[in-house]
């Protein structure tokens, strides 16, 4: 039962960093299409980073 709860947590953690990571990267390549919309997806993926980092800090020190 304890593995299958690491596992979901590891799983939940990915998916926290992976996110911000696809929107970093479709933003960029949004760049000449539509560059509001892409310096939008930058800076809320900037945000999200620095708060997940955050929190998986806490995570890790607690």
């Amino acid at each position: 039962m304890e593995g299958i709860l690491i596992l979901g947590l590891i799983l939940m953690l990915l998916l926290f960093w992976l996110t911000p990571m696809v929107m970093i990267i479709m933003g960029a390549v949004q760049m000449k299409k539509n560059p509001p919309k892409a310096k939008k997806m930058i800076i809320i993926a900037g945000i999200w980073l620095l708060i997940g980092a955050g929190s998986c800090g806490l995570l890790m020190l607690g």
